[in-house]
């Protein structure tokens, strides 16, 4: 096994090609992270701040935005463990506003004077008793800390003549996977957001989708109005290769 040769950290950095090869691989795929980005912008502006339950639910989704797009940078640049420790790190913040969701009342305990941690175990037998996020959880912690299992991430070709490589570390099966795990969960948080409007509002998406002309509220025609948007966002995301396999080796 070598080590790569750089004689200048910063020059390296700085002139790497690794975010150009990144863009031409994914091309347009780059556009549909700002597009979820942007739809959880504007769903978000939607929220109530009158409960505690809408506060919290403000503050986690701008903390998964602003994590997921810190992940993003490290995409574009291959950097591998450190995206993976910022994906698991918005991941975490979206298992935390569902679980306030499924909880009512938790979020007056985060916010106040009670419990201001909530362990990832807890919040992941609360959505699926453990069972497909302990799967997830597991496979990003052994990304995230200094297992064996991250050797990967700054090696290039394994066995005897692998390549140590500081900074980015381009791999076209990385940049498939982080950027579906990345769209997936932006998705997931949209979908949460959606659900805590519907409790917010008093109303269902799916009966008032359907005529429209029930609907008096300007506030509802307008959550109404960006449900039908978020159809189209997520056809798109269905329709991704990248995605697609990624939801088969979840499913199987």
């Amino acid at each position: 096994m070598s080590f790569q040769q750089i004689d200048d950290i910063k020059e390296a950095f700085l002139n790497s090609d690794c975010k150009a090869r990144t863009e031409a691989f994914l091309c347009e795929r780059l556009q549909l992270f700002w597009d979820y980005a942007n739809f959880e912008n504007s769903i978000t502006k939607l929220i109530k701040m009158d409960s505690n339950i809408g506060k919290a639910g403000l503050i986690l989704s701008a903390k998964c935005i602003n994590h997921s797009i810190a992940a993003y940078q490290m995409l574009l640049d291959t950097m591998q463990d450190e995206f993976w420790i910022l994906y698991r790190q918005s991941v975490e913040v979206s298992w935390l506003i569902q679980y306030f969701y499924d909880n009512p009342g938790k979020e007056d305990e985060w916010l106040g004077t009670g419990s201001e941690y909530f362990p990832p175990r807890l919040l992941r037998k609360s959505i699926d008793e453990n069972t497909v996020t302990k799967e997830l959880y597991d496979r990003l912690s052994g990304f995230s800390h200094p297992k064996r299992q991250s050797i990967r991430g700054v090696v290039q070709n394994d066995g005897e003549n692998g390549v140590i490589i500081t900074l980015g570390n381009y791999d076209e099966q990385f940049l498939k996977g982080a950027y579906a795990c990345l769209i997936l969960n932006l998705d997931s948080l949209v979908k949460t957001i959606f659900n805590l409007l519907q409790r917010q509002y008093g109303f269902e998406i799916e009966k008032l989708i359907v005529d429209t002309n029930l609907i008096n509220d300007e506030d509802i025609k307008q959550i109404i109005v960006l449900f039908k948007k978020y159809l189209e966002l997520k056809g798109r995301m269905e329709q991704d290769d990248f995605i697609k396999l990624v939801l088969e080796n979840i499913n199987n």
